[in-house]
C-alpha cells in the first residue's frame, strides 16, 4: 500500500513539474511543496 501511494505522489508531482515548466509558474509549484 506505501508503494502505490509513493507511486501516485511522485507520479503527480512530475505532472505538477512538467505544467509548472510550460506555464512558467515553477516559483509557485516550489511554493506549494515547501509549505506542505
Amino acid at each position: 500500500l506505501a508503494t502505490l501511494h509513493n507511486l501516485y505522489f511522485y507520479r503527480r508531482l512530475m505532472r505538477d513539474i512538467r505544467e509548472a515548466i510550460l506555464t512558467d509558474s515553477w516559483d509557485a509549484l516550489k511554493a506549494k511543496y515547501a509549505n506542505a
